[in-house]
C-alpha cells in the first residue's frame, strides 16, 4: 500500500492505521522519516504563513529568517519530537499505559506526518485570514485528533479513554497557542 493510501486510511481510522503501521514492523529508519516529514510540514506551515503575511521576517533579514526556520524544522524539530515522545510515554505509563518507547514514537511521528500537510495549509490560511493564533490552535487540534486514538492503541487504553487523551492534549494545544 502506498504512503498516500496509508495516510488517507489514517484519517478514516487512526487507531487501526497505527496498528497496521505497527504490524508492518515500522523500524527506526521509518520512524526517523516520519519525524522528519512531520517536522518539515511544521516548518513549511510557518514559512508559508510568514511569506503570506510577514510579521517576523521583514526587511533585509527575510531570507535569513526563512533559512533558519527551515534549518530548525529539519534539525531541532525532530529532536523535539523525540523528547516529546519520551515525555508522552512517561505520562501514558503513569496513566496505566502498556506501550513502550517505540510504540509512543510511532504514534507521535505517524500522527504528525498524517496531519502535517493539513496543518501546514491551515497555518498558511490562518495567516492569509489574519488569524494565526486560531490557525495554530486548529492545526494542533488536527494533530491531537489523530494522536489520541493512536496513543490509545499504542498503550492499550480503552476506547473511551481516547476522549480523555484528546481533551488533555487539546488543553495543552490551547495553552501553547494562547501563551506559547
Amino acid at each position: 500500500m502506498s504512503l498516500v493510501s496509508r495516510i488517507a486510511g489514517a484519517w478514516r481510522a487512526p487507531g487501526a492505521s497505527w496498528r497496521a503501521e505497527w504490524a508492518d514492523g515500522a523500524g527506526e529508519p521509518r520512524l526517523v522519516a516520519y519525524a522528519m516529514g512531520a517536522s518539515a510540514f511544521l516548518a513549511l506551515g510557518d514559512v508559508a504563513a510568514e511569506a503570506i503575511r510577514p510579521v517576523l521576517a521583514v526587511g533585509e533579514g527575510r531570507e535569513a529568517w526563512f533559512a533558519s526556520r527551515v534549518f530548525a524544522g529539519l534539525s531541532f524539530f525532530p529532536l523535539a519530537l523525540y523528547l516529546s515522545a519520551a515525555l508522552i510515554r512517561l505520562v501514558c505509563r503513569v496513566a496505566g499505559g502498556r506501550g513502550g518507547w517505540r510504540e509512543t514514537r510511532l504514534a507521535l511521528f505517524w500522527s504528525g506526518l498524517v496531519s502535517g500537510p493539513a496543518a501546514a495549509v491551515v497555518i498558511a490560511l490562518g495567516a492569509a485570514a489574519a488569524q494565526p493564533e486560531a490557525a495554530r490552535l486548529a492545526a494542533g487540534l488536527l494533530w491531537v485528533g489523530l494522536l489520541s486514538p493512536m496513543l490509545a492503541a499504542a498503550h492499550g487504553f480503552r476506547a473511551g479513554s481516547v476522549l480523555l487523551v484528546f481533551l488533555g492534549f487539546a488543553a495543552l494545544s490551547f495553552a501553547l497557542a494562547r501563551f506559547g
